[in-house]
């Protein structure tokens, strides 16, 4: 960021005096610190006739973020949307008033010993400032710098991209102020404004503030018309140094006008009359409105949606009714700003047990969110772009469900109602839109409809009769019998009941009571069992203080093999299980082990301590590493039971009471922080008889059926193609979608988009699972089309518009079926294990190593194979053949990559053969390893690419072909991961 100051002289009065005044040599480029970087002076043109000065500010935005800890209200809020890439480098704030006040210290005090008298007078300037955020627009500008007596003051708009003139202006403004003026005043005014345009400091706004806005402002200030603003803006509008600032600039007028000092007329003000009543904030009145309405609602569980930094949970929790609370938003870094807050890792068990802060979007179903009393969404809807706003309420809506939902937002009509907002400006930089009060209530009407709700509408704030209030309140209320209608209907992936899966409980987080099983008896609260499902390949990680009984869990709940522990570890190194001085090598050992067994496939259970996060981030990551879910169970025993234990224990006896003190604190402080470690399930076991009580049930991955060994008829990608369907299952011997011998038909995905019936194909398809004469695993269209129907922003290409298309035509029938056809594929695996291991269905192939495990990188493999990141001639990415490189035992059948005739390839086949582009519909029958296909009726998609086979690999007795070994050439290795083969070394190793 810069600003440049530029005078006029002549021979007796040169320009470059403007040197002296400025304490800068116009022969020298300068360069200063700052606490945010670098100050550089030089002078692009000095002579007799001309001088400019030039100060260029240079942001370290590392400092900037460091140094921006603990800044007040006023912070800027580029730099909280994005600390280190944001416009601060850029555009001239606050920082350059500091800069300013470091490089040109004497010039703002009007101090110049060589030239007393320059100082004193005016000077013809020209200022100019390029980049100016304008908060309030160019009027605004204009208001502020005009009664200072310049002759010019410009302020012109910068478009936001000249390119897209349609996009309109931005916020900036290129400043010009040009009349004759004191340097030191036109400095000081500098210093005022440039912070108070931004509308933002940098820096934590104390009360010294206050003296330095009076001494700059001295002589201009008291009798400015916008001096309310601007004494606002320039203390982050804290209202105790605003009124103080007021106060003495009222002091200063007075003394002005009467011709006395200051101190002379301090007694005028009258301490005694009523000084004017602090306005309440439009966002103190929201928190209080949205209080009101849950306590009239009578609700215990409140979920805060978008919770920001905390302010409404922190409320929340000083009213006792409300007894669990949780706090969601997107930002870790809001999240991180909300624990301080409310000083979570200081708070006491008791208040900590009532509120939770969790990371997740609101854009997505999550299964935590289920069972609360009440969901608040203050302030959050505008910032979602409109398309993403049915994501939102499937979300909150359809899935969470809460019996109460306030929605808060802007009443845009009221906008005219705020001086310094530019006509036509949102009031927050990142609202995607900002309603009117008949469109939100359109919106509500809506909402409440389709989901069961009935909704009332509350006005927050000064209710103008011509306006509206500034905020609007709508609060949703589920109706009876909604209430009571109990859980929907899910869709079977084992193809054997409509009731689905045996359900799993969510992972269970710290303070929601409605998680444990208790019931109360006559006598009292009495504990009785409580399953913690654990899936059955997965990495359990015991948590708990020494002596909080993790080994007797360990050996009560788990086969010996499976429990690896530090202990004996330790022993194993060391001779000696409470050796600490081998610790590190005893976790090189478990580590090791562990990932052995995790490789095996094998449950493994880890009895450590594992209270501090660096202990569990490396089994996090080994997890990771062998896409297995990790688990936590925590023991969070009272000190007294541990301390009680170790000293029933020989080795253990001497334990000094701090060291189980110093483990339940780190316990305590990274409780709450477990899932967003990465554990996909947490358990906590807060006693000795819940510890008891707890039972281990292991629960089968959905992906792994090996118990179903068929026969099976597994159909290639359908695109649509519903008549070409119909007739090879009628070739397969299918009647009204069932087999009379018992035969289960495997889709292997891809059955929409592209074709001409893809609702067809979808009724078909769901009706077999439905009946329990089928499979289904996903393919990427029905990753597109679910991600479509949740109201997620996609692109309408590679026919998902056909898709959409039909189904709308579909609407007029059956409107149902559409919310349906999202049931369906939100229920879909990626992958099954079938055949006591021997077959493996997935759409997009997969290696091995990924049989039957869970973790995003096989979901994603499943659905979209992989690519060696080049493209091909027709711009579409180059498929990795995974396929030549396989090895397994069992016989892996996929689709997705079209080709003209189905074969095997190391005991992998492809079945789509381009049904929707004129190829033909394929079907394989196992165990008999048949293929079966039937012919399309006409080409109804034309190929972006033509069909073609697949490079023959030299297996399954076909002859080796030179496209195998010659030019670049990936291979992927057991230890090495891919290695590239140049041509080079490939035509030297075919030479041999």
């Amino acid at each position: 960021m810069f600003l440049t100051i530029s005078t006029t002289g002549t021979p007796e009065r040169p320009a470059t005096d403007l040197g002296f005044l400025l304490h800068k040599h116009p022969d020298k480029a300068q360069a200063f610190s700052t606490s945010h970087g670098t100050a550089h002076v030089l002078y692009p043109e000095a002579s007799a006739e001309r001088c400019t000065a030039a100060l260029l500010l240079e942001v370290d935005p590392v400092a900037l973020v460091r140094r921006g800890r603990g800044k007040g209200s006023g912070g800027a809020p580029d730099s909280a949307l994005a600390q280190y890439v944001n416009d601060r480098p850029y555009a001239a704030s606050s920082l350059l008033s500091v800069a300013m006040s470091t490089v040109f210290k004497s010039a703002l005090r009007g101090v110049c010993a060589a030239m007393p008298e320059r100082a004193a007078s005016p000077l013809p300037l020209r200022i100019e400032v390029p980049a100016l955020p304008a908060r309030g627009g160019a009027e605004l500008v204009r208001k502020l710098f005009g009664p200072l007596g310049w002759d010019r003051v410009e302020a012109e708009p910068v478009v936001l991209d000249e390119q897209f003139p349609e996009w309109g202006d931005s916020r900036y403004v290129r400043l010009t102020l040009e009349g004759e003026l004191r340097l030191a005043d036109a400095l000081r005014q500098l210093y005022v404004l440039l912070p108070v345009l931004d509308d933002a400091k940098h820096y934590w706004v104390a009360p010294d503030e206050v003296d330095k806005l009076l001494r700059a402002g001295e002589g201009w200030l008291a009798d400015h018309p916008e001096q309310k603003l601007i004494t606002s803006r320039y203390l982050s509008r804290r209202w105790g140094l605003t009124r103080q600032a007021a106060e003495r600039l009222e002091l200063v007028r007075l003394a002005e006008s009467d011709d006395l000092e200051v101190e002379d007329v301090d007694n005028v003000v009258d301490e005694t009359k009523d000084t004017e009543e602090r306005p309440v904030p439009l966002a103190e009145q929201r928190r209080a409105a949205i209080l009101d309405a849950l306590r009239t609602a009578g609700t215990s569980s409140v979920l805060d949606l978008g919770c920001g930094q905390g302010q409404l949970v922190q409320a929340l929790l000083k009213d006792t009714r409300f007894t669990d609370i949780v706090g969601v938003d997107v930002s870790v870094r809001a999240l991180a700003v909300a624990a301080r807050r409310l000083r979570l890792e200081r708070m006491g068990e008791r208040q900590s047990g009532r509120v939770t802060l969790l990371q997740g979007s609101l854009t997505y179903t999550d299964k935590r969110l289920k069972g609360y009393d009440a969901a608040v969404l203050s302030e959050v809807i505008e910032h979602l772009d409109l398309p993403r706003l049915p994501a939102l309420e499937y979300a909150v809506f359809g899935s969470a469900r809460p019996h109460t939902v306030i929605v808060t937002t802007p009443n845009v009509e009221y906008n005219v109602r705020w001086e310094t907002l530019p006509a036509g400006h949102a009031r927050h930089s990142d609202h995607r839109f900002e309603w009117d009060r008949r469109e939100f209530r359109d919106w509500a009407a809506r909402v409440a409809e389709r989901h069961g709700y009935g909704v009332v509408h509350v006005p927050v704030g000064d209710d103008d009769p011509e306006v509206g209030p500034p905020t609007q309140m709508a609060v949703f209320t589920l109706a009876a019998a909604d209430q009571a209608a109990g859980a929907r209907t899910t869709w079977s992936q084992d193809g054997r009941s409509p009731a689905g899966r045996v359900p799993r409980r969510g992972p269970g987080v710290p303070g929601r009571h409605h998680h444990h099983d208790h019931h109360e008896g006559g006598g009292g609260m009495t504990t009785t069992t409580r399953e913690l499902p654990v899936t059955d390949l997965s990495l359990v990680v015991l948590v708990g203080a020494s002596g909080s009984g993790k080994s007797t869990f360990a050996r009560k709940h788990f086969k010996p093999t499976e429990v690896i522990s530090s202990d004996f570890c330790r022993g194993l190194v060391a001779d000696d299980e409470n050796d600490q001085s081998a610790s590190g090598d005893a976790f090189d050992v478990l580590h090791y082990i562990v990932g052995k067994r995790l490789a095996a496939g094998r449950l493994t259970v880890v009895d450590a301590t594992s209270v501090q996060r660096e202990s569990r981030r490396e089994l996090v990551q080994l997890a990771r590493r062998h896409d297995v879910l990790p688990i936590a169970i925590v023991l969070d025993m009272p000190e007294e039971v541990c301390a009680a234990r170790n000293a029933a224990r020989p080795d253990r006896a001497d334990m000094p009471r701090h060291v189980i003190q110093r483990h339940r604190r780190e316990l305590r402080r990274s409780l709450r922080g477990l899932e967003r470690e990465g554990f996909r399930k947490v358990h906590v076991l807060r006693s000795v008889e819940e510890a008891d009580a707890a039972e281990i049930v292991l629960e089968k991955r959905y992906n792994d059926l090996r118990h179903l060994t068929g026969p099976f008829d597994i159909i290639g990608d359908i695109h649509g193609c519903s008549s070409e369907l119909d007739t090879l299952l009628a070739r397969l011997g299918y009647v009204d979608g069932a087999h009379p011998e018992g035969r289960t038909a495997v889709f292997v995905g891809d059955l929409v988009d592209r074709g001409p019936d893809s609702p067809g194909v979808l009724r078909r398809v769901m009706g077999m699972v439905a009946g329990g004469n089928a499979l289904c695993v996903p393919g990427n269209h029905e990753n597109k089309l679910g991600r479509w129907l949740k109201g997620r922003n996609v692109q309408h290409t590679h026919g998902l518009a056909e898709t959409i298309e039909q189904l709308e035509r579909e609407d007029a029938t059956d409107p149902e079926f559409r919310g349906r056809v999202a049931e369906f594929i939100d229920g879909l695996v990626s992958h099954y294990v079938l055949d006591e291991g021997r077959l493996v269905v997935c759409h997009a192939g997969l290696p091995e190593k990924y049989h039957g495990r869970t973790s995003g990188r096989v979901r994603s493999h499943a659905l979209y194979g992989d690519t060696t990141g080049e493209t091909d001639e027709f711009g579409l990415p180059v498929r990795y053949p995974w396929a030549e490189d396989y090895r397994g035992r069992a016989a892996v059948v996929y689709g997705h990559t079209p080709v003209p005739t189905a074969s095997w390839v190391n005991n992998t086949i492809c079945l789509d053969t381009g049904a929707v582009f004129g190829g033909k519909l394929t079907a394989l029958r196992w165990p008999e390893r048949e293929l079966v296909d039937v012919p399309a009726e006409q080409v109804w998609y034309e190929p972006a690419r033509p069909l073609v086979t697949e490079a023959p690999g030299g297996h399954e007795g076909r002859p080796l072909d030179l496209a195998d070994v010659h030019g670049r050439r990936i291979v992927e290795t057991r230890h090495m991961g891919r290695v590239a083969v140049r041509e080079e070394n490939a035509a030297a190793a075919l030479q041999r």
